[in-house]
């Protein structure tokens, strides 16, 4: 499943689409380095290593 969610990274608030395991205890989780296109194309489970971002709201989720 995905979710399109938005999240504060720094002062400002980021709005996009990310696996909804990606999700969690009011957070978002988000693959270390700058290109995280192979952790979202394999729906990843987050790592403890991942950075943490506070989640704002989800707007829709949908499945596969």
């Amino acid at each position: 499943m995905w979710a399109r969610a938005v999240w504060v990274e720094g002062e400002k608030e980021v709005e996009g689409v990310v696996p909804v395991a990606w999700l969690k205890d009011g957070a978002v989780y988000w693959p270390p380095g700058v290109d995280a296109k192979k952790a979202l194309q394999k729906k990843l489970t987050p790592l403890i290593s991942w950075r943490k971002f506070t989640l704002q709201k989800i707007k829709i989720k949908s499945g596969e």
